[in-house]
Order: structure tokens, then sequence, then C-alpha cells
């Protein structure tokens, strides 16, 4: 699915709508190019990567997955995500 990942909402025209039918969420998006503007790589890779897991945590569904952020390793399911 498309969306926003700077956003809280993740751009999403019906967040319930989409909640209600994810059983999975595979988190791919991020800046890659190494001379990105600092505020463009945080928005999206750090605060990025918080929308997707607040968003996945809310999920019934979805049980704990584990996401790789450079050396840090982030848990949803099991604990509260900052």
């Amino acid at each position: 699915m498309a969306g926003d990942l700077t956003a809280a909402d993740l751009g999403l025209v019906s967040r319930a709508e989409v909640a209600a039918q994810t059983t999975e969420v595979w988190h791919l998006g991020a800046v890659y190019d190494l001379g990105v503007a600092r505020e463009v790589g945080m928005a999206v890779n750090l605060e990025g990567t918080r929308n997707v897991l607040r968003f996945a945590a809310e999920l019934p569904e979805v049980v704990g997955r584990r996401v790789s952020v450079g050396r840090r390793e982030l848990e949803f399911g099991q604990q509260a995500i900052p």
C-alpha cells in the first residue's frame, strides 16, 4: 500500500479500514542516500519507522515482529514504542 511515512497517520485515507484488513506489516521504506539532508533522513528513517511501528502495534492480528534500525532493534507487540 502507498502512504507517507512522515505522517503520523501514515497518509492513509482510511486508517481503520486498512488496520482491519492487515495481518502483516513489512516496513521497507527509507532514504538510503548518504548525502540526504539530516532533517529528511531523520523524518523518513527514524520518525517514519516509529510511525509504522505505532500503527503495527494497534493491529490485533499482528503479533510481535522485529525491526532492525541501524544498530538498534525495536520490537512491538511486547513493549511500548517510543
